[in-house]
C-alpha cells in the first residue's frame, strides 16, 4: 500500500518542474523567516490538517480521500513574485503526482496575501490532493 504524504508530493512536483530545491529555497512546513538557511525568495509547502470526509467508491471498501496543501511563495519583487506564483499554479494545475488521482486547485489563480512585516510580497496557492486509500 502506498504512503501518502501530500505536501512532499506537491514539493516534489515543484522541484521537478524547477521551482526550487528542497531544503535550499523550497521547504516543507509553514513559512519561515528569512535567515542564513532560508533565503528571502522561497517557496513553502504545508499539509493542512482536516479536510472533507472520505467517500466510498461505488460501494466497495476503497475510500476517496482529499488532503489540503498550501503553497506559499515569498519574493522581494512584486512582478517577479507574481509570475513565479502563477507558474507554480499552472504547473500544479497540470501535473498529478504518482499515487494521487488529481490535484484540484482551490482557486482560479494564486491568492495575493500582501506584504509581510519585512515588506516582502507573498502569495498562497491552495491545492486539494485526492487519493484512494483501502
Amino acid at each position: 500500500m502506498p504512503t501518502f504524504d501530500p505536501a512532499n508530493a506537491v514539493a516534489t512536483v515543484l522541484q521537478t518542474a524547477g521551482y526550487g530545491t528542497l531544503g535550499t529555497d523550497l521547504f516543507l512546513g509553514p513559512v519561515r523567516p528569512k535567515s542564513t538557511q532560508v533565503p528571502l525568495r522561497s517557496v513553502f509547502v504545508l499539509a493542512v490538517p482536516g479536510g472533507p470526509g472520505a467517500d466510498g467508491v461505488f460501494g466497495n471498501p476503497h475510500k476517496l480521500r482529499a488532503a489540503a496543501v498550501q503553497v506559499r511563495v515569498r519574493h522581494d519583487q512584486y512582478a517577479a513574485g507574481v509570475l513565479k506564483a502563477q507558474q507554480i499554479y499552472d504547473s500544479l494545475a497540470t501535473t498529478v503526482p504518482a499515487t494521487y488521482l488529481i490535484l484540484r486547485m482551490g482557486q482560479s489563480g494564486p491568492l495575493w496575501i500582501g506584504q509581510n512585516e519585512s515588506g516582502e510580497y507573498e502569495w498562497s496557492i491552495n491545492v486539494e490532493a485526492q487519493y484512494e486509500k483501502t
